[in-house]
C-alpha cells in the first residue's frame, strides 16, 4: 500500500493548473539558474531533476513550440497576408522536433557511456529550448533595428543570418549555450569528461541534421 501511494505521489500530471504552477513558479527559477549558473548550475537542474523532469521537460518542448508559431508570425506584419498560420505551424513542430532528437541523442549516448533514463533524458531537449528561444529574441531585435529582415526566412536559417550582421554573437551564444546544456547532462549522468566534451558538439550537430532531414520529409 506505502509503494502503491509514493507511486500515485510520484505521477506525471498534465492538467492546467500542474501546468501554469510551473510556469509561474518553477519556469522563471530554472530560467535564472540556466543563464545565472551555465556550467554548475545547469548541471545540477540535471542532477537534482525529480519525478517532475518528465512533466517540466514536456512542457518545456511544447512551450518553446508555441513560441516559435506565434512570435515569428506576429512578426510577419503585413506578411501574414501571404504566409500562411500553418506555415508556422510547421516551425513551432520543427523546433519541437529538434529538441526531442536531442533528448534521443543524449539517450543514446548515454546508453553507451553512462546511465540512461529516458524520462529524464527529456529534460536535455526541455533545457535545449531554453537555449533555442534566444533565436526568438534574436528575431525581435532584428525586426526592430534592422528594418530590411525578412522573418519569412526563418525556414532558411542561413538565409536569415546574413541579415542579422552584429546579432551573430548572439548566435554564436545560443549555440554554445545548446552544447553546454548537452555537455552538463553528459556530466551529471557521469559519462567520461573527455568523451563528453568532445561529442557535446556532435551531439548538436547530428541533431540539427537529423531534424533537417525529418523536416524535407514531413514538413516540406
Amino acid at each position: 500500500m506505502e509503494n502503491q501511494d509514493q507511486n500515485q505521489e510520484e505521477k506525471t500530471t498534465f492538467n492546467k493548473d500542474e501546468v501554469k504552477g510551473f510556469l509561474k513558479n518553477n519556469l522563471p527559477q530554472i530560467v535564472k539558474t540556466y543563464f545565472k549558473e551555465p556550467i554548475t548550475g545547469t548541471q545540477n537542474l540535471f542532477l537534482e531533476a525529480n519525478n517532475k523532469a518528465y512533466f517540466n521537460a514536456v512542457v518545456l518542448i511544447v512551450a518553446t513550440g508555441v513560441l516559435y508559431i506565434i512570435i515569428p508570425y506576429l512578426l510577419l506584419g503585413d506578411m501574414r497576408e501571404y504566409v500562411g498560420f500553418g506555415q508556422m505551424i510547421k516551425v513551432g513542430l520543427s523546433v519541437a522536433t529538434f529538441l526531442v532528437i536531442i533528448s534521443l541523442v543524449s539517450f543514446g549516448v548515454k546508453s553507451i557511456a553512462g546511465k540512461p533514463d529516458f524520462k529524464k533524458e527529456l529534460l536535455t531537449g526541455g533545457l535545449c529550448g531554453i537555449a533555442t528561444s534566444i533565436f526568438l529574441v534574436i528575431m525581435i531585435i532584428a525586426k526592430l533595428f534592422f528594418e530590411n529582415t525578412d522573418i519569412t526566412n526563418i525556414m532558411r536559417p542561413f538565409s536569415l543570418l546574413e541579415d542579422l550582421k552584429l546579432l551573430i554573437v548572439l548566435v554564436v551564444y545560443a549555440f554554445l549555450l545548446l552544447i553546454n546544456t548537452l555537455l552538463q547532462s553528459f556530466r551529471a549522468s557521469n559519462v567520461n569528461e573527455t568523451l563528453a566534451w568532445y561529442v557535446s558538439p556532435i551531439g548538436i550537430g547530428v541533431a540539427i541534421y537529423i531534424t533537417t532531414e525529418v523536416v524535407k520529409i514531413f514538413f516540406s
